[in-house]
C-alpha cells in the first residue's frame, strides 16, 4: 500500500464517518471469516457487522490529543459518522493462543510500519 502522510489525511476527510466499515473489510482479508466476495452474503453478513460494531466501538472511544480544541475528539464522532447498533451486533473477537501470530499478518506488519 503506498500512501502519502497527505493523502491518508485526505482520504481518512474523505471517508471518516464509514471508515470502521473499510476496516472490517480491510480485517477480513487477513483474519479471513468469509471468502472476500462473499462477506456480504447472509450467511457472514452478521459477523462482519459484529466486526465492524468492535472497530466502532473502539472507534467512539479512543480520544485523539485534540491541541486545537480544550477537549480530545474520538476517532469516530457519534455525532455524525454512521453507526450501526452494537447491541443488535454484539462485538466478539476471538484472539489466537499465541498471539505472537497476529504480528505476523499483512496487516499488523503494515500498522507496525505506519507512523502516528
Amino acid at each position: 500500500m503506498l500512501a502519502s502522510a497527505k493523502s491518508v489525511k485526505e482520504c481518512w476527510r474523505d471517508f471518516r464517518s464509514v471508515a470502521h466499515f473499510w476496516a472490517a473489510m480491510e480485517l477480513n482479508r487477513s483474519f479471513t471469516n468469509a471468502p472476500q466476495d462473499k462477506l456480504l452474503h447472509p450467511d457472514h453478513f452478521h459477523d462482519f457487522m459484529r466486526a465492524i460494531g468492535y472497530l466502532q466501538m473502539f472507534g467512539v472511544s479512543f480520544q485523539l490529543d485534540n491541541r486545537s480544541k480544550q477537549s480530545p475528539a474520538s476517532l469516530i464522532s457519534p455525532d455524525s459518522d454512521w453507526l450501526i447498533d452494537v447491541n443488535k451486533y454484539r462485538p466478539r473477537i476471538s484472539l489466537p493462543e499465541n498471539a505472537d501470530v497476529l504480528f505476523d499478518t499483512p496487516f499488523m506488519k503494515l500498522l507496525l510500519k505506519c507512523k502516528a
